[in-house]
C-alpha cells in the first residue's frame, strides 16, 4: 500500500480547520440568442443558475467529501448570496455556525 493511499484511508479520523475567503460561485447556463450590438459578444438567454461553494468554502466541502470532519471560519454578508452559500454548505454536511 502506498503512503498516499494510507493517508486517504485514514482521512475520516482527522479534523480540519479551514480559514479563508468564502464565496459563492454562480454559473449561468443558457443559450446564446444573438450578438450584442455594441461588441461581438454573445447575449445569453439564461435558462438556469447553478450555485456552488467557492474559495475556502469549496476547500471545506472537498475536505468533508474525503471524510474528515471540518470547521469553516470566514465572513459572509447578510444577503441572499450568503443564504445560498449556507444551503450549499449544509447540503455537503459542512457546519456553518462559524460564519457570522
Amino acid at each position: 500500500m502506498s503512503a498516499l493511499s494510507k493517508h486517504v484511508r485514514d482521512f475520516p479520523i482527522h479534523h480540519a480547520l479551514v480559514l479563508g475567503d468564502v464565496m459563492l460561485d454562480t454559473y449561468c447556463e443558457g443559450v446564446d440568442a444573438r450578438l450584442a450590438s455594441e461588441a461581438p459578444v454573445p447575449v445569453v438567454r439564461a435558462r438556469r443558475h447553478v450555485y456552488r461553494a467557492g474559495g475556502a468554502a469549496n476547500t471545506a466541502v472537498n475536505v468533508r467529501r474525503l471524510g474528515a470532519s471540518v470547521d469553516l471560519l470566514g465572513v459572509t454578508g447578510a444577503d441572499a448570496a450568503s443564504e445560498l452559500l449556507r444551503r450549499e454548505l449544509e447540503r455537503h454536511d459542512v457546519p456553518t455556525h462559524h460564519l457570522p
